[in-house]
């Protein structure tokens, strides 16, 4: 009995702690849904302007819960064909994030963060426009998916590769770039290269279209690979002081005397989809629990319910057919206005007769007739 006991009991806490991790992981999820639902609605319309203006980049770094300083502590850009097919336009960014999580899915922690951005835009490669390689792009001179990004750190193993994407600056922070013994890596190099496609089943050699690093030993570009050594991006040169912004977002008074940009993100105009979503699943979890733990109780019960109806009419049919056999045979009561006198019995000789003689009876009372 103890055994049945603790194990019904464990499987109810193992069910709970199921519930929770459950009901948390779709929470959380519901939870960036609002990000990707603000930016949906009001960031990637401006992406089309993002050349002309600096109104998407304010927006992403908003929907990241960041700011960040709209100088530049580095910029690069090419529009000579002579230098290189390669246009492009780079911008790296200091920057500071307020990255919002869940400690067990429920309660709310923070992390702040500086760091840095790195922006591509205004971007073409042999007269074809770059912009939309989010988007599938496919033409003779320009392959989609083949341009990447190759971003190295002063650490040998570190470094980071991605497809050139412009609607998604590429970040980094401080977390990213600690080494392990407490200090943090340098920015070295920065490299784009177009991966052409196969010729009749064979690789072709990556082009390297943009090479930026810090080494004295490249000069310019060879109208290829358009080539600078000028990049020094350390902790000291991104980071964003106390002596800037005291607290974790700037104040207006901050804001007015400087140049960061920074609105404050507001994801209240979503919270329906969250409260929706929990609800949902609270409900399957409290199916399953039922169906689990109450069901096979609950229907015994009502199967015991019925059973007991069964016998309870079977008894009242019983009983029904019992009264109506002994009311056939009940004397009639005294004050019914049908009354029967019983005739007194007299004792009687029976004659035994022929066939062709009647049958007849003699009473007592005959034979006395006749003695007289």
């Amino acid at each position: 009995m103890f055994k049945g006991n603790f194990m019904r009991i464990l499987g109810y806490i193992l069910f709970l702690a199921a519930g929770f991790i459950l009901v948390g992981m779709f929470y959380n999820t519901a939870s960036l849904g609002r990000v990707n639902s603000y930016y949906k609605e009001n960031v990637f319309p401006k992406f089309k302007e993002y050349n002309e203006n600096s109104e998407y980049l304010d927006g992403f770094i908003t929907a990241n819960n960041g700011f960040y300083d709209k100088t530049p502590i580095y910029t690069l850009s090419n529009n000579d064909s002579e230098a290189s097919e390669f246009f492009f336009t780079l911008n790296i960014y200091r920057a500071k994030f307020a990255f919002r999580s869940n400690v067990l899915y429920f309660f709310p922690a923070e992390q702040v963060e500086n760091g840095f951005i790195i922006e591509f835009k205004n971007l073409q490669y042999k007269g074809e426009d770059l912009m939309e390689l989010d988007r599938a792009i496919d033409s003779d001179s320009v392959v989609s998916n083949r341009f990447h990004v190759y971003v190295t750190y002063d650490v040998e193993t570190k470094q980071v590769d991605f497809p050139l994407a412009p609607s998604q600056p590429y970040a980094s922070f401080d977390a990213l770039m600690q080494k392990d013994d407490g200090t943090y890596a340098k920015l070295t190099s920065i490299r784009v290269d177009y991966i052409p496609p196969k010729v009749d089943g064979e690789t072709v050699k990556a082009k390297t279209l943009l090479m930026v690093n810090n080494s004295p030993d490249l000069n310019a570009g060879d109208g290829e690979t358009f080539i600078r050594n000028d990049l020094n991006v350390t902790k000291e040169l991104y980071t964003i002081g106390t002596d800037e912004v005291a607290g974790v977002f700037p104040t207006e008074a901050e804001l007015q005397n400087s140049t960061f940009s920074y609105e404050k993100l507001d994801l209240s105009k979503y919270n329906g989809s969250v409260a929706l979503a929990t609800s949902l699943v609270i409900v399957v979890v409290i199916i399953g629990a039922y169906f689990m733990f109450v069901h096979k109780t609950v229907m015994a019960h009502f199967q015991q319910k019925r059973t007991e109806k069964r016998l309870a009419a079977k008894r009242e049919k019983e009983l029904a057919q019992t009264h109506a056999q002994d009311a056939e045979f009940e004397e009639v009561d005294s004050d019914s206005p049908f009354k029967f006198e019983e005739a007194p019995v007299e004792d009687a000789t029976i004659v035994e007769s022929t066939e062709d003689e009647p049958v007849e009876i003699e009473t007592d009372s005959e034979t006395s007739e006749e003695k007289e």
